[in-house]
């Protein structure tokens, strides 16, 4: 390998460190979520974007998760609807 790519290679890598900024930081805090920097996304999408834009089958709440010990924890919850589907 050429000795000049290594040091380009190092330079940059040590260059690109310097320059990391931390934008945003969540450390979840207390025992319920931020609304400040939160939001929640309900439903299925219908009428504007069904399925989200990507065909998702799932319906999204704001009742299946709780922040505990500094984590997040999102609890995915299987449940069968029968809807009607009209053609």
């Amino acid at each position: 390998m050429n000795i000049k790519r290594i040091l380009i290679a190092i330079s940059f890598n040590l260059y690109a460190q310097d320059e990391l900024k931390l934008v945003w930081e969540e450390n979840f805090n207390g025992d319920k979520l931020e609304m400040d920097s939160w939001n929640h996304e309900l439903g299925d999408g219908c009428p504007n974007l069904c399925g989200w834009g990507n065909n998702e089958l799932q319906i999204y709440t704001n009742k299946n998760h709780r922040v505990e010990d500094g984590k997040l924890i999102i609890t995915v919850k299987k449940k069968i609807i029968n809807t009607l589907l009209q053609g």
